[in-house]
């Protein structure tokens, strides 16, 4: 696993010695960006560490977790430039010496949860229709993804005092990310809002896009898939019942399994 520290794309950890049968297999790369409102938590957080181990272990991959400049300090587009700057790292030479021989550079996934999941769309929007030389990007896998809008959402009132993600954060983390004067339906926030750029002739890669039936996000995230196939892309939608904000990346909770094994089935059906 790898992981950038601040503007610097450095390896924390390089890839793992191994015998001469551990790289018969080709590794698909999966980029990782993780949540925390744009504001809060880092790679080498224990939750995030242990969750990028057991996604790297699960679906045979070389996973890189990102770390980006935060807000309030460092406010939009700096999370989405410092992600952007990580994935380009990969298309070039230098990273070769911190990949493992069967590294698989044609297939390539970003995802990330909540912010992570949002910076993982952004990052894609940049990336797309541009020569990424040796890398060919396969998908992306939006994990219950931090998107938003000035509306208030059902499931925002229904929620809206919910612990790890009520009403009140929400608004404080868009606060503190977005430029200043900008409101919720700012296209970093809202995705397919009034403000927003037309995706139907941007190329994008297949989407996974996993929500939680218990998450103040739900309608926002049933938005983005139905915003995406509305603009010709190929979008797989998962809803877990049960599923409340970040339950994927809690391996006590009994979803989070399931949810490993639904992304190593999209991972595989993208070749």
């Amino acid at each position: 696993m790898l992981m950038s520290q601040e503007m610097e794309v450095t390896p924390l950890q390089t890839a793992a010695d191994g015998t001469q049968s551990d790289f018969t297999k080709k590794l698909p790369v999966i980029f990782y960006y993780h949540g925390g409102g744009f504001a809060v938590l880092c790679p080498n957080h224990n939750m995030y560490d242990k969750f990028c181990r057991r996604l790297a272990r699960t679906c045979g991959a070389v996973v890189i977790s990102v770390h980006y400049r935060r807000s309030p300090e460092h406010k939009f587009p700096v999370a989405y430039d410092d992600s952007y700057k990580a994935f380009e790292w990969l298309q070039s030479e230098e990273a070769t010496p911190h990949m493992p021989p069967n590294v698989d550079y044609s297939r390539v996934f970003l995802s990330g949860d909540s912010a992570g999941g949002n910076i993982a769309h952004h990052v894609a929007l940049r990336a797309a229709g541009k020569d990424l030389g040796r890398v060919k990007l396969k998908g992306l896998i939006i994990i219950q993804g931090f998107f938003g809008g000035e509306e208030r959402t059902p499931a925002e009132l229904q929620l809206k005092n919910v612990p790890i993600v009520s009403v009140d954060t929400l608004d404080w983390h868009w606060k503190a990310y977005l430029p200043k004067d900008a409101n919720r339906d700012h296209p970093a926030c809202n995705i397919f809002g009034p403000n927003s750029q037309d995706l139907s002739q941007i190329p994008f890669p297949p989407v996974l896009n996993i929500i939680g039936k218990l998450d103040i996000l739900q309608d926002w995230e049933q938005r983005y898939s139905e915003g995406m196939k509305k603009a010709g892309k190929e979008v797989q939608t998962l809803v877990y019942e049960d599923g409340i904000h970040t339950f994927g990346l809690l391996n006590q909770v009994k979803l989070a399994p399931q949810m490993l094994v639904d992304i190593v089935n999209f991972i595989n059906a993208q070749q």
